[in-house]
């Protein structure tokens, strides 16, 4: 009964069944080590899937059933810890947070709601450009999401947006895709580039170089991409900016006065935007 309460848990019951299956009776045409491989993919999947354990714990016992069963040498299912990939993402969570943390991202807001509420063309084309542009300082999709959407919804706020409308819509479409879709041609910017690269270096040993990558693949697919979904957006829709009498936060909360940063808050600022800008520099240059 407990099972039939949550289908997760019953299908993760099942799946452990079919992995143990695929385990114990080896189907015809895989090998043994091919039959254990099978299993632990199986059930790793299933739990990520399900949400049945946390994330990370499903990853642990995930390397710990490969090095039980010989899967593969210690140096090879570890691999990824040794890859450029994986400190690109841990940096790139890292940035995010610590924009969060120092109040960039509110103020951000308050200068993009000045400058971008004179027009629905100015909205989106400026969301678009300045989501595309944080792929080049934030290399994690998800973390320029966590700070855009915030930003993006108290500038439907401060143009007058209701929920639902047409140009709050067209908003949050404009944050979404902005943060990932034109990104891709950044290499760090997204983890399904970190993936690529890193199984590139660590399986067929090529190297991916940040400058070249970016100068293939950002004119057309960043660029151009950009701004065909931005035109997209005003024109499915497109609404009138009707700025409020008030200001809003990111969090969508009133303000007296949206500008007003503390001296200890200014200075981590100017702090980080320095870091920021020495590891763009870093980074371009490889």
């Amino acid at each position: 009964m407990v099972l039939l309460r949550h289908p997760g848990r019953l299908f993760v019951v099942l799946v452990l069944f079919a992995a143990a299956a695929v385990l114990l009776l080896q189907p015809a045409g895989l090998t043994l080590m091919q039959s254990r491989t099978a299993a632990i993919v199986m059930v790793t999947l299933a739990l990520w899937a399900t949400g049945t354990l946390p994330e990370y714990l499903t990853g642990l016992l995930f390397f710990l059933a490969a090095l039980l069963l010989h899967i593969a040498e210690p140096a090879d299912i570890f691999a990824g810890f040794a890859s450029a990939a994986f400190w690109l993402i841990f940096s790139g969570m890292v940035i995010g947070m610590a924009i969060r943390s120092t109040g960039l991202g509110q103020r951000i807001a308050g200068f993009l709601g000045r400058h971008l509420d004179r027009s629905y063309v100015h909205l989106i084309g400026g969301l678009m450009l300045v989501c595309t542009l944080l792929g080049f300082i934030m290399p994690s999709s998800m973390g320029r999401l966590v700070m855009m959407v915030p930003i993006g919804m108290a500038l439907a706020d401060r143009c007058g947006f209701q929920p639902g409308s047409q140009g709050r819509i067209g908003i949050a479409l404009a944050v979404a895709m902005g943060c990932h879709i034109p990104t891709f041609t950044i290499l760090p910017a997204n983890i399904p580039n970190m993936v690529l690269i890193g199984a590139a270096e660590n399986i067929y040993g090529e190297h991916f170089s940040y400058f070249n990558y970016l100068l293939l693949h950002f004119p057309l697919l960043g660029m151009v991409k950009a701004g065909i979904i931005a035109a997209l957006i005003i024109m499915l829709f497109r609404d009138k900016p009707q700025p409020a009498a008030v200001a809003v936060n990111a969090e969508g909360q009133t303000v007296k006065n949206p500008d007003a940063h503390s001296a200890r808050q200014k200075s981590e600022q100017k702090r980080l935007i320095g870091v920021l800008l020495v590891s763009l520099a870093l980074w371009l240059t490889d």
